[in-house]
């Protein structure tokens, strides 16, 4: 949901785990909270802050059609796929051989 938030313009505001400061970086293209407390807080400075949350979101997108966006992160799982297919098959291969 956060790369769909970003490319549709909008600043993302999340905790700071998993995958997430790969994605998201603080006061740039979003922001970035520890926990719960600080999350509510982050939030609360984007509803008060609109010319903050207007930038924050345009960099988001920016970031999301240029270095980071979901066209990139589906050719990335895409190569995965295909490379987990190639090495399937030759494994195969390889087994059929053997048994041969």
């Amino acid at each position: 949901m956060v790369l769909e938030a970003m490319a549709c313009g909008c600043a993302p505001v999340v905790l700071r785990v998993a995958g997430t400061p790969e994605v998201v970086e603080d006061g740039a293209t979003g922001l970035l909270a520890a926990d719960e407390s600080e999350l509510a807080r982050k939030v609360a400075e984007l509803a008060d802050d609109p010319k903050l949350a207007a930038a924050l979101g345009e960099r988001a997108r920016t970031w999301s059609e240029e270095d980071g966006g979901i066209e990139r992160q589906a050719d990335q799982v895409a190569a995965v796929m295909r490379a987990t297919s190639r090495r399937s098959r030759r494994r195969r291969r390889n087994a059929q051989l053997r048994g041969a």
